[in-house]
Formats: C-alpha cells, sequence, structure tokens
C-alpha cells in the first residue's frame, strides 16, 4: 500500500556552479526537505516574446507532509527569477520510504 509524499520541483541558472547548488541544496534541507536531486537539464522557455534555450539545473526535493510551506517560502527569499518555476504535488510512494521521509526531518546535516 502506498502513501504520500510532496515532490517540489524548480530550475536554477545554468551558469551556477555545482557548489552553490550544493549549497542551497543544504539550505532546503534544513528547511524541512529530506531528499534533493539536482542534474543540468536544457529548457526551452517562451519568456517575453521570445523563445529561448538555456541550460538550467533542476532541483526535485522531496519532503514530508510538514515540510512543503517551509521549502517554498525558502525558495521564494532566494530565488534568483522574476517568476521561479515552484511546482508541487503530492506523489504516492511505497509505505517503507513515505515513513523514512516523513520521520527524516533534521535541522543537522549529516555526511
Amino acid at each position: 500500500m502506498s502513501q504520500q509524499v510532496t515532490l517540489i520541483q524548480t530550475t536554477l541558472p545554468g551558469t551556477y556552479e555545482e557548489f552553490k547548488i550544493g549549497s542551497l541544496c543544504q539550505t532546503l534541507l534544513e528547511s524541512g526537505a529530506v531528499c534533493v536531486h539536482y542534474h543540468l537539464v536544457q529548457s526551452m522557455y517562451s519568456w517575453e516574446g521570445s523563445i529561448h534555450s538555456t541550460n538550467e539545473w533542476r532541483l526535485q526535493i522531496k519532503t514530508g507532509s510538514a515540510g512543503r510551506d517551509n521549502i517554498l517560502e525558502h525558495l521564494n527569499a532566494v530565488h534568483p527569477y522574476e517568476v521561479p518555476e515552484l511546482l508541487y504535488w503530492p506523489v504516492g510512494a511505497e509505505k517503507n520510504y513515505a515513513t523514512w521521509i516523513e520521520s527524516s526531518h533534521r535541522i543537522t546535516v549529516q555526511d
């Protein structure tokens, strides 16, 4: 039987160096995220009447029921884009994984 967790997605400039993305991921973990995946993607989008194609970092952030609002607030405060992509949705998860997410909210970061 599955349970639900929250998945949040955003993108950041591809010009950011990986250490800067890592630093942001650490602050997200301190804000209630349990796991953050990040990778470079090629994005195509319409902006101010033109089509753009650029490299971006895509972050996929996993959290429990209590973490979503803190993470979105943090992303809104630090995001460099005028209109950031901030998507979130509940997703089904296997019971053991969902239980781990719900029990893993930590303020201290461990290696």
